[in-house]
């Protein structure tokens, strides 16, 4: 018996990343990766009309938008499908100290140290 999808499936959030454009892939799907100033790579995955865009955007400080696929843990954004991309100039360019109160409640009330720690001993 096939299983059927539920219509209350939750919705992907929308958000953004930004970070520093350094590999593109466009054999089979269409992507390329964002890497932040903190957390791992994003796949940034585009549809054929982004294609310039993207192109423009191969070395430069991004901040890309759309809907967003985070690890198991909630923390860190792993994927988003883009809906648009913002290229900086080197002035517009973020700073580690500007993320400071962009996760707001990221610790739920718990030890900020004890999440670390949990993230930095967690099996990869």
């Amino acid at each position: 018996m096939e299983a059927r999808r539920s219509s209350t499936a939750a919705l992907k959030p929308l958000g953004s990343v930004s970070g520093s454009v350094e590999a593109l892939n466009i054999h089979n799907q269409m992507a390329f990766y964002v890497y932040p100033a903190s957390g791992p790579r994003v796949k940034c995955v585009f549809a054929d009309d982004h294609l310039d865009r993207v192109r423009d955007a191969i070395g430069c400080h991004v901040t890309v938008h759309g809907t967003v696929d985070y690890d198991t843990a909630g923390v860190f954004p792993v994927a988003l499908a883009v809906k648009n991309i913002d290229v900086h100039s080197e002035a517009e360019q973020l700073k580690l100290r500007d993320f400071l109160g962009s996760m707001p409640n990221l610790t739920d009330g718990g030890d900020s140290a004890a999440l670390i720690r949990a993230q930095r001993d967690a099996d990869d």
